[in-house]
């Protein structure tokens, strides 16, 4: 194929109008399209898909950049309990994204066998979960499997590996593998987390989310990737925060996968600000946290203490909130040098070299060369982008309203709210005196849920919040579609 013939046909699939501003981000990519198709990244995924929303913005651009021929897709691995009902929630979405041709593979359960509850916005779209291909195709090759016939089968191109949740499921394929073989298929990884690099080494940042559902597995898999020389990449939240996401951009999202992401959001969101501000229901999660990682205010800013101090409504945090999308930035870096500097993403000219490895956003004074605000432009773009070029097909697959599973409570919303106050004290007494019994926790000390046998009931205190906020401007955070008695 020629050049021109090249250019013509990525031209054809920019879904903006010429002359924009978001057509000339997708001319800038021009100069570095791989040519011939053959010499595209191959790229597989390993992802928490739902977990919270990052996760699925990421999928999002990443297929976009599939379709345009920026990067081909071979394989996604949905780990993380429950690994199989997140690969069907997968399938979906790549299928809506018209990339049904990309395999999936149930990963994981991502915690070593510990157990594990589904959050209460996690995996509750049953309009997506009970589509044809998932109800015709009950089982899922696992990961491992999938992974490895890939490997064998790519003789001519390394593969590139984007971690987007726990590291088991690659420490345990790279355990199983002799040096040569690694070297030889894996050329590059990108790990959404944290490293700390020391003498040319690497170790996991424990504090890192996704390095601390497995530590065993972080560890083994850092230590590995060391000893075999196989560069690597590691995107900390402080990329996240410094570009992040305003909510305004979701109010532009439409169609089935749009409308997954708008019910999503306010739930995550509000999970965020009630657990904070109702600590110690989820003790790793404090009102500092809530303004330092959403709403963007430093520590050493005079109004972070006035705010520590005074009410936060829900309201106020959310007209204030940029969404940090740690996993959607980690993505970003799997499109590879060439695509970061041609837009100004990565600014630094350091070449990554053997054995050599890179942190981005080791502190919020230290992004690794990244530029945040070009970094968010890009975001914005390629995600509605994406949604821009897919809606017709997806709209076809799914045209009627989307349903939700509500979960179901044993306590009542006006029950829940007297025994609150004991609740709290209870479970803050627990922690100091190292009991900790109210708080279910899985093998690596990190809570799994709320309070005695049952978490709050989010779902209630959200659509109570909803009703109070009408006043309120929360056009991002639209509940059209939110579900009434399972309807």
């Amino acid at each position: 194929m020629s050049n021109a013939t090249h250019e013509t046909q990525f031209r054809d699939k920019i879904p903006y109008d010429e002359g924009t501003e978001e057509y000339k981000l997708y001319e800038d990519l021009l100069p570095i399209l791989p040519s011939p198709a053959s010499a595209r990244r191959k790229l597989v995924i390993i992802t928490d898909i739902d977990m919270d929303i990052d996760d699925m913005i990421a999928i999002v651009i990443l297929v976009h950049m599939h379709h345009l021929g920026i990067i081909e897709i071979a394989l996604i691995i949905a780990n993380y309990r429950p690994s199989e009902m997140r690969a069907k929630f997968l399938r979906t979405v790549v299928h809506l994204l018209g990339a049904n041709e990309i395999p999936i593979a149930a990963g994981t359960d991502g915690l070593g066998g510990a157990e594990r509850e589904t959050s209460w916005h996690e995996l509750r779209n049953l309009t997506f979960a009970n589509q044809t291909w998932n109800i015709e195709k009950m089982e899922y090759p696992t990961g491992y499997h999938s992974l490895d016939k890939l490997a064998h089968q790519n003789d001519t191109q390394k593969l590139v590996v984007l971690c987007l949740s726990s590291l088991q499921d690659i420490s345990e394929y790279f355990g199983k593998q002799d040096d040569e073989f690694l070297r030889k298929h894996f050329g590059y990884i990108i790990v959404q987390g944290g490293y700390i690099i020391q003498d040319r080494s690497i170790k996991p940042d424990l504090k890192a989310m996704n390095n601390s559902f497995h530590p065993e597995a972080a560890a083994t898999f850092t230590d590995r990737l060391h000893t075999l020389g196989i560069p690597s990449d590691a995107w900390g939240k402080e990329v996240a925060v410094a570009a992040g996401l305003d909510l305004s951009i979701f109010k532009e999202l439409d169609g089935p996968v749009g409308k997954h992401l708008n019910w999503k959001l306010p739930r995550q969101l509000y999970g965020f600000y009630w657990d904070a501000l109702n600590k110690p229901f989820k003790p790793h999660l404090d009102k500092a946290w809530l303004l330092e990682t959403h709403m963007r205010i430093d520590r050493t800013n005079p109004a972070f203490q006035t705010m520590i101090a005074e009410p936060l409504s829900f309201g106020k945090f959310v007209d204030q909130t940029k969404l940090p999308a740690y996993d959607a930035c980690a993505a970003m870096g799997a499109l590879g040098d060439p695509f970061l500097r041609r837009l100004g993403i990565l600014e630094n000219t350091q070449e990554i070299s053997d054995q050599s490895y890179r942190m981005f956003g080791e502190s919020p004074g230290n992004l690794g060369g990244i530029n945040p605000e070009n970094l968010n432009l890009a975001l914005r773009v390629f995600l509605r982008g994406s949604i821009k070029a897919s809606y017709e097909n997806a709209s076809k697959l799914i045209s009627g309203r989307i349903t939700w599973f509500v979960p179901s409570y044993e306590t009542t919303l006006e029950s829940f709210k007297k025994k609150l106050p004991y609740l709290r004290e209870n479970a803050h007494n627990k922690i100091e005196d190292g009991t900790e019994r109210g708080i279910k926790k899985d093998k690596f000390s990190k809570p799994i849920q709320g309070i005695e046998d049952e978490g709050p009931p989010y779902e209630l205190l959200f659509q109570e919040e909803m009703l109070q906020q009408q006043t309120i401007n929360m056009e991002s955070l639209t509940i059209d579609d939110a579900p009434g008695n399972g309807d």
